[in-house]
């Protein structure tokens, strides 16, 4: 029998919601594309929700996470800060050790009942 434990990891700031997976993956692609609303369709998510991730990241951290530039006829452009970035990193390696704590709770468990 195999088994899985689902997880999920969040950031909080001040007992609220600063980012969670979500937050992250927007992020994350925002580094290699600065095109809010190109990543938000590549996410499947609307423009107008992942434009008040963004705010609400900005407004709940305490430096700014992504510097946003309106659109115009170019585009507007969204920039991850390098306080985002340190951000995203913390969360991503909470992440990845988190999940490896649990594959190897879930090893330990199954080979301890054979």
């Amino acid at each position: 029998m195999e088994f899985k434990i689902k997880h999920k990891i969040w950031m909080e700031s001040n007992g609220t919601l600063l980012m969670g997976k979500g937050h992250a993956l927007l992020l994350r692609a925002l580094l290699t594309n600065p095109s809010l609303s190109e990543v938000a369709r590549q996410q499947e998510i609307s423009y107008s929700k992942a434009w008040k991730m963004m705010k609400h990241l900005n407004q709940s951290a305490a430096e700014p996470v992504v510097q946003m530039i309106s659109g115009g006829k170019k585009g507007g452009q969204t920039s991850v800060t390098p306080y985002g970035k340190k951000l995203l990193e913390h969360f991503w390696q909470t992440h990845q050790q988190y999940e490896l704590f649990l594959k190897g709770k879930i090893n330990k468990n199954t080979r301890s009942n054979d």
